[in-house]
């Protein structure tokens, strides 16, 4: 009886290699294309084959490095003379935060916010007052996202972001602006707020000299960037 069994055992073992379709060798596979976050993977036996693409900031280059609780300087042209230049004292505070009557609830999303707050104290800046501008990224896809860009909202913009192989909307929203202080500094605070798939990782914000983006002819911004920490102050949403 017991070897009866076993044979039996043997035999469903042996047809559900055969089911499926997929053992190591008889397996012919289906390949999908590689996206950021997965390899090119077989759709029949779940086998990957060579690598995830490289993000455009790894192969540009530009570095997203600024961390919350940290002071770092900020270089930009004045507002008067911009042959001058200004450096301020920036920080950077992310949250995820709840939704509300004012952050609507979407499946699968979550809000993020990014509170940026610097201080211009130098006599340039106290003189010839300060130009600043601030930019949003992908850090995977650069071009896909800026050609993506829908802006015929005013509340609110909307960006394209491929996530596991899949384009979705990421949408972003920014305020703030200057305080002029009793002894004539400044202090510019800026807030994004981004509603992205949850556990996405590929959004950057941040600061960039207005001097780079004068006359609009910037372009994408790996046409622009100029390995300067001081000129672009970028953080990652993760």
């Amino acid at each position: 009886m017991k070897r009866k069994a076993l044979a039996i055992l043997v035999v469903v073992m042996v047809l559900g290699t055969i089911l499926t379709g997929c053992g190591p060798k008889e397996c012919e596979h289906e390949f999908t294309e590689a996206n950021y976050q997965t390899p090119a993977t077989c759709t029949l036996c779940g086998v990957t084959e060579g690598e995830v693409l490289t993000p455009d900031f790894e192969t540009y280059g530009i570095e997203a490095y600024m961390e919350p609780g940290n002071t770092y300087n900020y270089k930009t042209i004045c507002m008067l003379d911009e042959s001058m230049y200004t450096i301020g004292k920036a920080t950077v505070s992310h949250a995820v935060i709840p939704d509300d009557e004012e952050h609507e609830a979407k499946e699968g999303y979550e809000w993020h916010k990014v509170d940026f707050n610097v201080l211009f104290d130098d006599d340039n800046a106290k003189t010839c007052g300060v130009a600043v501008n601030f930019l949003c990224e992908d850090y995977y896809n650069i071009k896909d996202h800026d050609d993506s860009a829908d802006h015929s909202d005013p509340d609110i913009s909307v960006y394209t972001a491929n996530v596991n192989g899949e384009d979705m909307p990421v949408y972003l929203r920014q305020g703030g602006g200057f305080t002029q202080n009793d002894d004539y500094s400044a202090t510019f605070d800026l807030t994004f707020e981004v509603h992205m798939p949850a556990g996405y990782d590929g959004i950057v914000v941040g600061l960039v000299n207005q001097e780079l983006l004068a006359d609009g002819n910037a372009g994408y911004i790996n046409t622009y960037y100029t390995g300067d920490t001081e000129e672009f102050l970028l953080f990652r949403i993760k």
